[in-house]
């Protein structure tokens, strides 16, 4: 938990010790004497002192107004009596309490509470507010001010005669003459002293004004120096309710005079403070600018139009006396002997009264100096002038009431009161001599002083008496501007007078040069004339009439134009001759302007920024089109913000008047492109061991360019990716394509993989022998049960069926025509293992598996023959029992013998005996029953 909770919350969170319950010990005692040192507006230190000897303390520091800490409550324990709180809020009050602990079991009651109030920030001149200056004489810009807080600072002031409190301000001067007001009071009125230093830093003050009334008009100061304003309480034990603003503005003097010898009078028409219209309103006069009063209770009476009576000036005036006869009155300095006039609007409230204007020294006594009586049906102005005596280094102007129709303290308006008084020079300032008078008269300076010669006048002149108010200056010779000095103790003011002397001459000009479309300043800057002359401008050398208004280069055109230029003395009698001034305006000179990239193209995603290449001119700026981000300034483009198009960067170096180069502008075309992640999948049609190579499949979108590897034993063109399978080793492999990125391209990498197996070649056989009656080619070694079958004859016919076994005798006995050559009857079986196809032939050349033992040739259509149908019988002879042949059949017998002789009759029912000669030259012999 952070101090300003454990703290400044501490009512709302308490901690309690071991011996929270336990009641405080008499023979522990309160600790006395609670202070806050080294304070600032956020820190302080309190420290207290200890009326035992213990050597341990507990603080609470919590806002004020907060409810007392109970017994049982504690504190923060600290080993030392301070303690150190960086917690404080500016401007807010507390309540410190402190409690000994003089053993584990012992502490004291707390103390009474320690009542801390944290300074305002501007408590000291080294944290000086700084204020605004207006450029006017009204207050646009005022600053918030308090007192809460506030503590005496020790610098010096010599009109406050004591200092509860003060607050501090800066300033830095825009004119040398300012005036510092005090408005907008609100909470207890405090009388207020206003004092105003000059010095380098806060460490090194000279006092230059102070004031009680809340306002300073300071004269003679440095434009661009600091100065610091203190405002301090006049009084002790008062409250810091008050609130106030402070305003430092410039206020409007006479051409003629700077300022500091005019004697003014403040709020002259009681229009601050203002209030609303149709009132009346009792102010304590220190919150008001200028005046003060002599009432007891320090109040002032202030109307804004109330019941119909209207201001004499403005929209505000005062009735004499509020609550009690007394006087309303400012103070005025008089270092010396003046004579001041004065002048005041007085009107009567409930018939005919009685104003009197008094004057003498604050402390008096007082003279009487004007009686003004007026009724109630208007306001009557009065003026006079008082000079005031020699030594009376103050004075005081205070009105009172004389008598008034409804009392003493009731009636007497007053409004637009002034006092003015001018000890500068009162006449025309500065005084002009044409070409023919060379003596100054009609000068007239206010007040008692001594005029001053300045030693670097143009000649010697002479002043019939430097103590006169109204002397005469002869003896001008030389041309220029002759400078007198006016001093008298309250101030300084100096006479300028101009002389042209018998001839003027000509003012000192400088040829103009522009660039084309360049702003064109007055002529008058290339013109050099005498001081306080007027400049003529002609069109043409001689004759003519001048121009009304000085004129402004055309720099739109190219070319020259020659004008001519005089000076004249301000009374206008002496005019110098006329000289030349040309004015040229120029043609901007082109700009050669280049814009490159490293590249026009780029890919993307990147976050790479591109910058333009050296060499491209400084000063310019860069736009592109459709979007793209670009740095105005520098041309970089971050591509990771970029998206993938077409663009025109724009460079623009703009025409520059100065150096009269034209624009410059070139283009750069950029292509951003989006990479293109290219597809590496691939993949290989089936194939079989006697493939001679294999050629992979490629996705869409399959970039080669690549490389195919794959481990070794594979026969593998590692661009291509074709596979010479002969060449390969059986066995499975896994292929991997990588395609490097190519930036170039806008290619990112590619990658794929595919997975090949090659089997080894199937081994099997196709054997051919007998089934009981049945000659049978069988295919032997392969036990797949998913491998398929295709039989063919010597033609190509496919026959029997998809199975690993041909019934070579069925075949023979369906296809009758077929016979066993002597070189063997050609079969092919085409087998499907593992999706290969394995072509095998086979020869038969005998398909004799058993010879039928009988014919019984009786007409039934049963064992008619003796059938060897497709058994390449070459050759058959039959023979009877005594071995004599009875029939013989040579080649390509089948079935043609049913037991009959050559001849053709039939044989008698027994047993014969036969010869054959088979298609592979194999002599079969064995015999065969005839039965009819």
């Amino acid at each position: 938990m952070n101090k300003i909770k454990a703290f400044v919350f501490l009512f709302f969170c308490f901690f309690i010790f071991s011996h929270a319950f336990a009641q405080p010990s008499p023979s522990c005692p309160v600790p006395t004497n609670i202070a806050a040192i080294n304070t600032t507006d956020t820190e302080a230190e309190f420290i207290w002192q200890s009326a035992g000897t213990e050597t341990e303390w507990e603080i609470i520091i919590q806002m004020e107004g907060t409810a007392p800490p109970a017994s049982n409550v504690s504190g923060e324990s600290v080993s030392a009596m301070s303690y150190f709180a960086d917690f404080i809020i500016p401007l807010t009050g507390y309540d410190v309490y402190v409690r000994a602990i003089c053993s584990s079991t012992q502490y004291s009651a707390w103390s009474a509470p320690y009542n801390y109030y944290s300074p305002v920030a501007n408590d000291s001149c080294a944290n000086a507010t700084v204020l605004s200056v207006n450029r006017n004489d009204r207050c646009t810009q005022s600053t918030s001010a308090m007192f809460m807080g506030s503590t005496p600072s020790p610098e010096a002031g010599s009109c406050s005669v004591f200092n509860d409190g003060d607050i501090w301000f800066a300033f830095t001067a825009t004119g040398t003459v300012h005036a510092v007001s005090l408005s907008n009071f609100a909470g207890t009125p405090l009388p207020i002293v206003l004092t105003m230093y000059e010095g380098a830093d806060c460490s090194n003050l000279n006092q230059l004004y102070c004031s009680n009334v809340n306002y300073i008009m300071a004269h003679g100061l440095t434009t661009g120096q600091t100065y610091y304003i203190r405002a301090a309480i006049n009084q002790a034990g008062t409250p810091r309710d008050v609130t106030f603003d402070i305003c430092v503005n410039t206020p409007n003097l006479s051409n003629n005079n700077n300022g500091q010898c005019l004697i003014n009078t403040v709020n002259n028409d009681f229009e601050n403070p203002a209030y609303t219209s149709n009132s009346v309103n009792f102010i304590n006069h220190h919150a008001m600018q200028g005046w003060r009063t002599t009432a007891s209770d320090g109040i002032i009476e202030v109307w804004n139009n109330y019941q119909s009576v209207q201001a004499y000036s403005g929209s505000q005036f005062i009735e004499l006396n509020a609550y009690e006869a007394s006087g309303v009155y400012q103070d005025f300095s008089t270092p010396v002997s003046t004579t001041i006039t004065y002048s005041f609007a007085h009107r009567g409230r409930q018939g005919t009264d009685i104003c009197g204007l008094y004057a003498g020294p604050p402390e008096g006594p007082y003279e009487l100096i004007y009686t003004a009586t007026t009724g109630t049906s208007a306001w009557g102005f009065y003026t006079g002038t008082y000079t005031v005596p020699t030594g009376q280094t103050e004075t005081r102007f205070k009105f009172e009431a004389i008598s008034a129709a409804g009392g003493l303290t009731v009636g007497n308006f007053l409004d637009a009161i002034s006092f003015t008084a001018n000890n500068g020079i009162l006449s025309q300032n500065p005084v002009t001599l044409n070409c023919n008078i060379d003596m100054a008269t009609l000068i007239v300076a206010g007040g008692d002083g001594t005029w001053t010669v300045n030693a670097n006048n143009p000649s010697i002149t002479v002043m019939d008496d430097i103590h006169s108010n109204s002397p005469t200056i002869t003896g001008f010779s030389a041309p220029g501007i002759y400078m007198y000095t006016w001093t008298t103790l309250y101030c300084t003011d100096t006479l300028l007078v101009e002389y042209f002397g018998s001839t003027i001459n000509a003012p000192v000009v400088s040829n103009v040069s522009y660039c084309q479309n360049e702003t064109a300043a007055p002529l008058s800057a290339a013109v050099t004339a005498l001081p306080g002359h007027i400049i003529k401008w002609y069109t043409a050398q001689t004759g003519g009439t001048a121009l009304t208004q000085e004129p402004l280069a055309d720099t739109s055109v190219t070319g020259t134009i020659t004008y001519y230029v005089s000076q004249t003395s301000l009374a206008g009698t002496c005019e110098s001759p006329r000289v030349p001034l040309t004015v040229t305006v120029n043609q901007p000179t082109p700009v050669v302007v280049t814009l490159n990239y490293e590249f026009d193209e780029y890919c993307l995603p990147s976050t790479a920024t591109l910058v333009p290449q050296p060499g491209t001119l400084a000063g310019g700026n860069f736009t592109a089109d459709n979007g793209l981000i670009i740095d105005r300034n520098t041309g970089s483009i971050n591509l990771a913000a970029a998206v993938a198009g077409q663009y025109i960067i724009t460079y623009v170096i703009p025409a520059n008047t100065v150096t009269c180069t034209a624009e410059g502008r070139v283009t750069f075309n950029l292509e951003l492109k989006q990479s293109v992640v290219p597809d590496g999948n691939f993949y290989y049609d089936s194939f079989c061991y006697d493939d001679t190579v294999v050629v992979p499949t490629t996705a869409t979108g399959f970039v080669f360019g690549g490389t195919f590897q794959s481990a070794q034993g594979l026969n593998l063109d590692t661009n291509t990716g074709v596979i010479n399978v002969a060449a390969s080793t059986p066995g499975q492999y896994i292929i991997n394509y990588y395609l490097a990125p190519n930036p170039q391209q806008c290619r990112q990498e590619g990658r794929g993989t595919a997975t090949v197996v090659i089997n080894q070649p199937a081994v099997f056989t196709v054997t051919g022998e007998c089934s009981a009656t049945n000659y049978l080619l069988t295919v032997e070694g392969l036990e797949n049960s998913s491998n398929s079958y295709t039989w063919t004859d010597a033609s190509g016919n496919q026959i029997g069926t998809d199975d690993k076994v041909l019934n070579v005798t069925d075949y023979l006995r369906l296809n009758p025509g077929t016979v066993i050559p002597a070189g063997g009857l050609l079969f092919n079986v085409a087998v499907n293992y593992e999706g290969c196809v394995y072509n095998v032939p086979h020869t038969v050349t005998s398909a004799f598996c058993s010879i039928q033992k009988g014919i019984s040739p009786n007409g039934d259509d049963f064992n008619q023959s003796f059938d060897l149908t497709g058994l390449g019988v070459q050759k058959l002879v039959i023979y009877n029992r005594y071995g004599k042949s009875v029939y013989e059949h040579q080649a390509n017998y089948t079935n043609q013998w049913h037991g009959q002789t050559d001849k053709g009759d039939e044989l008698p029912t027994g047993t014969y005996f036969y010869y054959i000669m088979s298609g592979d030259n194999r002599e079969i012999t064995g015999w065969i029953y005839i039965n009819r």
